[in-house]
């Protein structure tokens, strides 16, 4: 799920109870709808609860993460159109790894 998906799903929630949940808004930084001003909404949180938000909005997002993950890999990921090559070359290799056993090559 992309930033943006999350946040399509994320409106319908908008009046859901789940606003005022540390959880909650910690699911929301780590899928990237990061937005600093929660924390200053926030009226009745602790100290670990304020400190645990701040880690997790300083934190890269789970697609940032995978993002790294695709680099890591040396596959090309600084656009769209490079992305879903890279996720068509993971689909690929997959496939034949499946089909041939641990290594691609021996097939």
């Amino acid at each position: 799920m992309t930033p943006q998906d999350f946040l399509e799903f994320r409106a319908a929630l908008a009046p859901a109870s789940g606003f005022q949940s540390v959880q909650f808004r910690e699911l929301e930084f780590l899928s990237g709808a990061k937005d600093e001003g929660y924390i200053a909404r926030f009226r009745a949180l602790t100290d670990a609860e304020r400190a645990r938000l701040a880690r997790r909005l300083a934190e890269p997002s789970l697609w940032d993460a995978y993002l790294d993950l695709l680099r890591s890999r040396e596959l090309p990921v600084d656009a769209a159109d490079q992305i879903l090559a890279s996720l068509v070359t993971i689909a690929r290799t997959a496939r034949v790894t499946m089909i041939c056993g641990s290594s691609p090559r021996t097939c």
